[in-house]
């Protein structure tokens, strides 16, 4: 092969490198560009997603504060006390503080040492909060064990407020509050009640306010016992 022929074989294969390389370039180039688009539509979304986050959680707050607020100052009135919801961003997850402000102190987080009978009124009212919320609602039924057991404290009259919420709150939202308890001052909101005892080793059910049922019931118990 003559030295012209090498050099036009070299060209020739040169063309095809660079016809290559162009159509690599454009095709990087397409998909540099479509990538930028992709990137911008994921960053339109993201910021539509914080929008509506953002949305839903005034929302939310603007709804739940209020009410939490009432049922807290129904009990602790003197106390002027507030229920504050505070949302934010950790580690790339949303995140929701409950607190609780006294006045016109620094608001705190309620926890069972420092402040049990607060936490009862947030744990029933946030329930509650919660099932209003539902759609469709779940069975309009709430059986509590032991509620408001730190709200008395000694203070009656802050149970039977609370009692008192309780019984409003459930007339309001229509639904049926089931409760075992040791307080006798929750059974002044019931339509019924009942008392637990043992009497000789014999478990007795007397029902202390309602509808007089006690004596078919105390029948019945002894009907079992064999006496």
């Amino acid at each position: 092969m003559s030295r012209v022929q090498e050099l036009r074989s070299w060209v020739e294969k040169k063309k095809g490198e660079k016809e290559l390389l162009e159509s690599q370039e454009k095709e990087l180039d397409y998909k540099i560009k479509e990538g930028l688009v992709h990137i911008s539509k994921l960053e339109k979304a993201r910021w539509v997603i914080g929008e509506v986050a953002r949305i839903t959680q005034a929302r939310f707050k603007a709804y739940v504060e209020p009410i939490i607020t009432m049922a807290l100052n129904a009990v602790y009135h003197e106390d002027n006390m507030k229920f504050l919801m505070d949302f934010s961003i950790n580690r790339n997850q949303p995140e929701c503080v409950l607190m609780v402000q006294e006045g016109e102190h620094e608001p705190y987080m309620p926890k069972d040492e420092t402040g049990g009978g607060v936490v009862d009124i947030l744990s029933f009212a946030l329930r509650v909060v919660l099932w209003s919320l539902e759609n469709p609602r779940t069975r309009a039924v709430f059986f509590l064990d032991e509620p408001m057991k730190n709200v008395g404290m000694g203070k009656d009259v802050l149970l039977t407020r609370a009692g008192e919420m309780m019984r409003n709150i459930s007339d309001q939202l229509h639904f049926q509050l089931i409760i075992i308890s040791h307080e006798a001052e929750l059974s002044d909101i019931t339509d019924k009640a009942w008392e637990f005892s043992k009497e000789n080793g014999i478990s007795v059910i007397r029902q202390i306010k309602g509808p007089i049922e006690k004596q078919l019931i105390k029948l019945r118990l002894r009907k079992e016992k064999g006496d």
